[in-house]
């Protein structure tokens, strides 16, 4: 940074040092929901993922509401 100083400048600051922390996060949360599987109620094998996202849609949350990732 060129040392700008300001109240202006600590929104972009803390916006951009979030960005980079949801970043350098997203395999660490998102990894693991596609690695790791479960037996779902009819006995196939699904992903965390799709589990989580099977369980909110019974629980009455409409499919695009349910999704969570990509």
């Amino acid at each position: 940074m060129k040392k700008w100083r300001g109240d202006w400048i600590l929104p972009v600051l803390v916006l951009g040092m979030n960005a980079t922390c949801g970043f350098v996060a997203d395999p660490l949360v998102y990894g693991p929901g596609y690695s790791f599987t479960v037996k779902g109620q009819n006995g196939v094998t699904m992903n965390w993922h799709e589990a989580v996202q099977a369980r909110l849609v019974s629980l009455r949350a409409t499919p695009p509401n349910a999704q969570f990732g990509p």
